[in-house]
């Protein structure tokens, strides 16, 4: 039933389909894939905030996401791709190409901001000719010099932090939204997805025809807390989780399953809970935690409408076959349980309206499983996201891939597309630091594969590194355990047996290589150490 309900979902927008894979061998070169695009195209990159793996349709969840459905199922799910562990160290690796730690001012995770010496991707898909537009969630710096303005956007309306509530609540810091780097004022009507598609969509619409093709990053705020929804969505899901997180779990896994998404050799003895199971809740409150739940539906069923709007506008002013698409969430799922003071009211009738303030808490356990763990760490719970590619002229439509592929890719991919390449150690006279990704443009012309591994050339994390079928990963001072563990990816893609100390040679080994990357790359490693 499951299988029907999405084949039909998909059936509902004709997509047709580009998508590309990394080589085995990342320090390989790859061969021009971007020859199967008879124009360059458009770009439009979807960026989801805290979404889990398992919380769209097309990847096993039960939220009503028509929308995102039928593009995946039209395009190709990447079921093995990494981000970072928290939102502003996406946006970093995204942006510069290369390793967060690298790409960032980290003195203070509060303050960071994208590095001087880095050239942003807008500014080079700029150059390369195109139209940049931002809409949604900045989060690496704000001040002079330090806004989407500043590193190439050529339109943009952004919240410059990292999470603000999705209603305009008095009083709102000046300068948290910005257009053009100029503070706004918010209307009084504001609510964040339906603000930022506008948004978008005005962008779009002032210089369409003009022959010069886009590229856009959506980067809405949705389903970061708080959970707020217009009124219109506070029930949908009424009763929709009275079961509690364990049918969740299980429903959720059967369908991921069946979808195909879900990693060869996966298991759930990986997967890590941090609350009591629900039956060792009291009634009142399974009631809240489900109440929760529900608005998390809402807001990422809000979310799925908003990019509706975004596609029929393309459709109908004749972008859509020539925009690539790109999905994915900035990190896993969130499992933060937030304080609130005396001027929120968070009574079960008030939950989910703009003066509420509440997180999913620990349904983001469900959202991240079968990984371990969740936003905040460099597990697989949180680095893999859900992520898809759709084009007119992909050869694997409608499929699913598990190649290795990183954020940092995103760059040199969308450059590749553009005709360009990102211009090494020196940019208009000045030095910067090289991009470290690697363009999977490939995987429009590849065939499907299983393999998990991340290849010989190793990809450096602040907390992790990945080399092959092997990841060294330190989660000591978060979750406990010895400071580095070491997973076979390839046989346990759920982190679920630690190895390093039956291969402790080969953990030590790949110490070092964390150690001499991070090194030669100046990444403040005494930072990363913390």
């Amino acid at each position: 039933m499951y299988r029907l309900r999405l084949t039909a979902l998909a059936s509902l927008l004709p997509f047709v389909v580009l998508a590309a894979c990394v080589q085995e061998d990342r320090s390989a070169g790859f061969a021009s894939g971007s020859e199967a695009i008879q124009a360059r195209p458009n770009i439009l990159l979807i960026m989801a905030d805290d979404l889990g793996y398992t919380d769209l349709g097309s990847f096993g969840g039960e939220i009503r996401t028509p929308n995102l459905d039928a593009l995946a199922l039209a395009g190709v799910r990447l079921t093995n791709y990494h981000v970072a562990h928290a939102c502003s160290q996406t946006r970093t690796m995204l942006l510069s190409g290369t390793y967060t730690e690298v790409g960032a001012i980290a003195a203070n995770p509060r303050t960071r901001h994208l590095a001087e010496d880095v050239v942003a991707l807008p500014q080079l898909m700029r150059d390369a000719g195109y139209h940049t537009y931002l809409s949604g969630k900045w989060h690496v710096g704000s001040g002079e010099g330090r806004h989407p303005a500043a590193r190439g956007f050529e339109s943009s309306f952004a919240l410059m932090g990292g999470s603000a509530t999705h209603f305009k609540v008095p009083p709102v810091r000046e300068g948290l939204y910005t257009e053009n780097g100029v503070p706004v004022v918010l209307p009084d009507d504001f609510y964040s997805t339906e603000a930022y598609t506008d948004k978008m969509i005005e962008y779009l619409q002032a210089n369409e025809g003009d022959g010069v093709p886009f590229f856009a990053w959506y980067t809405p705020t949705a389903p970061h807390w708080p959970m707020q929804v217009p009124d219109d969505y506070l029930h949908r899901y009424d009763g929709a989780y009275d079961a509690g997180y364990e049918d969740l779990l299980r429903r959720r896994i059967e369908r991921a399953e069946e979808m195909g998404v879900l990693p060869a050799g996966y298991s759930l003895d990986g997967y890590t809970r941090t609350t009591d199971p629900w039956d060792g809740l009291s009634a009142e409150q399974q009631r809240v935690q489900a109440r929760k739940m529900e608005l998390y539906a809402a807001m990422v069923e809000n979310f799925d409408y908003h990019v509706g709007r975004l596609i029929r506008y393309l459709r109908e002013s004749g972008q859509f076959e020539n925009t690539l698409i790109m999905f994915s969430s900035d990190n896993g799922a969130d499992i933060s349980v937030r304080q609130v003071d005396d001027s929120i009211d968070n009574s079960y009738e008030n939950l989910g309206r703009a003066n509420s303030y509440v997180s999913v808490e620990a349904w983001g356990d469900i959202h991240s499983a079968p990984f371990r763990w969740n936003k905040g760490a460099e597990t697989e719970g949180g680095l893999r996201a859900p992520a898809f590619i759709h084009h007119s002229s992909v050869h694997n439509a409608g499929g699913v891939d598990n190649r290795f592929i990183t954020v940092m890719d995103v760059m040199p991919t969308f450059l590749e597309l553009a005709g360009s390449e990102h211009p090494g150690t020196e940019y208009q006279g000045r030095p910067v630091k090289p991009a470290r990704g690697r363009s999977f443009v490939d995987l429009l012309t590849s065939d499907p594969t299983i393999e998990h591994d991340a290849g010989p050339e190793p990809v450096w994390y602040l907390d992790a590194l990945y080399r092959d079928r092997w990841k060294i990963v330190r989660v000591a001072e978060q979750r406990g355990g010895p400071e580095w563990e070491l997973y076979d990816l390839r046989s346990d893609p759920s982190e679920a047996t630690d190895l390093s100390e039956d291969y402790a040679a080969l953990r030590d080994e790949l110490i070092g290589e964390w150690q001499r990357i991070g090194a030669e790359s100046g990444a403040q490693l005494d930072f990363a150490i913390r």
